[in-house]
């Protein structure tokens, strides 16, 4: 009996041992694999913004569909200018149905494609990850696109 115990219970930890590899291995490996890939387009339409003190920009935007070009949501930003060297770096936060997406920007004033990492998310985005890529046009026309997995 104590034999046959000693071989249940040593079968039954390899067996445990063998479900939790397996498991960390799934978490390690595509993790991805749950997580859904998401691309949306937004066109910006100036609502606000001027300077809340010195190299200090803030507000807000518009946020509309690219394919639909129906309103999709807003946008707020706040951020710091360095007029040494033309950088700034912004925080963005935007407002879509459902919740809220926030990401940083270090850029220079004279680019006109910049990307920027999606810090965390709210509502139905709150375990997003990935990035925000801002296009800006010649004519001033302003594309965010956002590539995000949940």
């Amino acid at each position: 009996m104590n034999k046959l115990a000693t071989t249940s219970l040593a079968a039954a930890v390899m067996l445990t041992g063998v479900a939790g590899a397996a498991t960390t291995s799934d978490a390690a490996g595509p993790a991805a694999s749950g997580r859904t890939q998401h691309v949306t387009r937004l066109v910006i339409h100036q609502v606000e913004s001027h300077p809340a003190s010195d190299n200090h920009p803030v507000g807000v935007d518009r946020l509309r569909s690219l394919a639909t070009h129906k309103i999709v949501g807003y946008d707020n930003f706040s951020g710091v200018f360095n007029p040494k060297n033309d950088d700034l770096r912004f925080w963005l936060s935007i407002s879509l149905k459902g919740g809220l997406i926030d990401s940083v920007f270090n850029t220079n004033t004279s680019e006109k494609s910049f990307t920027g990492k999606i810090t965390q998310g709210y509502g139905r985005y709150r375990n997003i990850a990935g990035t925000i890529h801002v296009r800006i046009s010649d004519s001033g026309r302003a594309v965010y696109t956002l590539r995000y997995t949940l």
